[in-house]
């Protein structure tokens, strides 16, 4: 399944902690699933191995794709801070 899309589910989910620091929510995503969606519209789906106070993150097993197709699977990935658009926990 595409990461574009936020089921309700996940936005009561952000919901719940939107009071919480940001590096903090961020690090609660470390060991789960999560999507990565950049500002060049790719997308990034796998588990979060580490996060930097630059949101530089590294995902293992992540899957790649453009225009809701999944395009390239790759054992790791480095994703530079400044390219990502949002993030969250992906519950499929």
């Amino acid at each position: 399944m595409p990461c574009n899309r936020i089921s309700d589910r996940n936005m009561e989910k952000v919901g719940q902690v939107i009071n919480r620091r940001p590096m903090n929510v961020l690090r609660s995503f470390l060991g789960k699933r999560t999507c990565v969606r950049l500002k060049n519209d790719c997308a990034y789906k796998g588990l979060l191995e580490t996060i930097d106070a630059q949101m530089n993150m590294i995902l293992r097993e992540a899957v790649e794709y453009k225009k809701d197709e999944e395009t390239a699977n790759f054992g790791t990935v480095l994703i530079r801070g400044n390219n990502v658009l949002f993030i969250y926990l992906d519950t499929a």
